[in-house]
């Protein structure tokens, strides 16, 4: 939802409805600026500019990683090919496709298949179209000009596929954006799907900082082009000659943080959201980190997601690494969501059940006050609101039950006037209540609690209704206690404690 598709010569582009956009780019500068230690976004990087100035790096001699990445891909594409077998490559993060890709294509083209890559960057994702549809006639080719979090959830329907994420652009993400990632991915896979994961491993700090520190200043330009983009878009005033490029390895962190410094003092005002920072002489703001990995770690940390290592690919030094993973199934978090969900569903349920155990026909039906419900009310209404959320809004092919939404929905029907409402008994809401729950449980059962939905994320829909059933919980509890003449026994009762030791009517024991 939300693409717009537009047909070229020899391809096909998707393009993301809500493209990055000058108020979303103000936005990230204010969030980042206002925040200390300051920073701001490695995504804002890659604009057309800048994602050719990237590509310059990866031509830099000192920058090793995609020398020794392609050289991996060179001598292993048909290897992953014949292991993988899937025909749709989709790769995040293509940018002006490269040499590296072209490896795998070459593999992939040798019968018909599918290339869907993903960028940010509209005008690099349609410059790298065009050049492969040109190289590649019989490759069928899609592109998806979106972020990884819009995409991600598109790849179910382009299953079986090997997803491709190269550059060790994973490198970028900080642990709580990894656990993030690593986890959208795991729910956007088909089980048997592949991931193949380029990383830069950990090594020695001189080869590290003289890769994003090159002689020839293609790097420090990468980095000052984040400010000039400012000065084009959101109408700064900054001098980018005062700009420095610092990059330096973090070893307690394992990563190199770059780093923009202010040479002299300098204020980024952004007009039309009211906002003026004060950037100090000598002050760093962080444009960008490269963490580095070791294999056996990133191994055991994406068996936490469902995905299990199928090969690794490493150079003979050890620089570099490929790892080829697949999906086995739900991973160990999605379960652990998943019952998390159910507990919450089970325990409103039960608190529900027993607070209307003592109570016969006649008082769940007659309303105590014109401010409350019939109890038989809530308790369809509970059971409709499960229905709706659990059910229809995650598959909207779910046929609708005009009857009951409207005899629930609290708008249509005023409190004074439910009691004249067709509600049925005792026995007919708990069977609604007790049907809707099987079929809400079964559903929980297929579902990952994908965390690019955001109904979905962390279990939160069936947080929601269980919130709701334990506020109707509380409404019933309220009619209980109009009831006149109602001798309330709950069903189960808990005797308090016997005291530990016995208490002298003129004295108390504090322990």
């Amino acid at each position: 939802a939300g693409f717009r598709r537009q047909r070229h010569p020899g391809f096909e582009l998707w393009v993301d409805s809500p493209e990055e956009s000058t108020a979303a780019f103000a936005q990230s500068v204010v969030r980042g600026l206002g925040d200390h230690p300051r920073w701001l976004h490695c995504r804002y990087l890659y604009d057309a500019r800048g994602s050719e100035l990237f590509e310059r790096i990866t031509e830099q001699p000192e920058y090793y990683l995609t020398r020794t990445e392609t050289a991996l891909l060179a001598r292993h594409a048909r290897e992953i090919r014949a292991g993988v077998g899937a025909p749709t490559l989709v790769e995040l993060g293509s940018g002006l496709t490269s040499v590296k890709t072209r490896h795998l294509l070459d593999a992939w083209a040798d019968e018909p298949a599918r290339y869907v890559p993903v960028d940010v960057s509209l005008e690099a994702l349609a410059a790298s179209c065009a050049a492969l549809a040109r190289e590649y006639p019989g490759l069928s080719i899609r592109g998806l000009a979106a972020s990884y979090e819009r995409a991600l959830p598109l790849l179910r329907e382009l299953s079986p596929l090997l997803l491709v994420f190269l550059g060790s652009t994973i490198g970028n993400f900080n642990p709580e954006e990894l656990g993030d990632f690593l986890e959208r991915v795991s729910a956007a896979l088909a089980v048997g799907d592949h991931f193949l994961l380029g990383m830069d491993l950990v090594k020695d700090v001189r080869t590290l900082e003289a890769a994003y520190n090159d002689r020839a200043g293609v790097t420090a330009e990468f980095t000052r082009n984040l400010f000039a983009r400012m000065n084009r878009e959101l109408g700064t005033r900054l001098d980018l000659d005062a700009i420095e490029h610092v990059a330096h390895y973090n070893d307690r962190l394992d990563r190199i943080e770059i780093f923009a410094r202010f040479m002299r003092e300098a204020v980024i005002e952004l007009r039309d959201l009211g906002r003026r920072f004060r950037i100090a002489p000598g002050e760093m703001i962080m444009t960008e980190i490269s963490r580095k990995f070791r294999a056996d770690e990133m191994a055991a940390t994406v068996a936490r997601y469902g995905l299990e290592t199928v090969r690794t690919f490493t150079d003979p030094t050890k620089a570099f690494a490929l790892l080829l993973l697949r999906k086995r199934g739900r991973s160990a978090l999605a379960e652990g969501r998943q019952r998390s969900a159910w507990t919450h569903l089970a325990t409103a349920r039960a608190r529900t059940l027993e607070l209307i155990e003592p109570l016969d026909d006649a008082d769940l039906v007659r309303q105590v006050s014109p401010l409350l419900s019939p109890v038989v009310w809530d308790l369809g209404h509970v059971a409709n609101f499960e229905e709706q959320w659990s059910i229809r809004a995650l598959d909207p092919a779910v046929p609708a039950d005009f009857v009951r939404d409207r005899i629930y929905d609290p708008i249509t029907n005023p409190r004074p006037t439910r009691k004249h409402l067709p509600l049925g008994n005792r026995a007919a809401c708990l069977a609604y209540l007790h049907e809707v729950r099987q079929r809400a449980r079964q559903r929980l059962a297929q579902l990952d609690l994908d965390a690019s939905d955001p109904l979905l994320a962390d279990g939160y829909i069936y947080k929601l209704i269980a919130q709701h059933e334990a506020q109707h919980s509380e409404t019933i509890l309220q009619a209980v206690q109009l009831m006149e003449g109602l001798v309330y026994e709950p069903a189960r009762r808990r005797e308090p404690p016997a005291a530990v030791v016995p208490v002298d009517p003129e004295s108390a024991v504090i322990p």
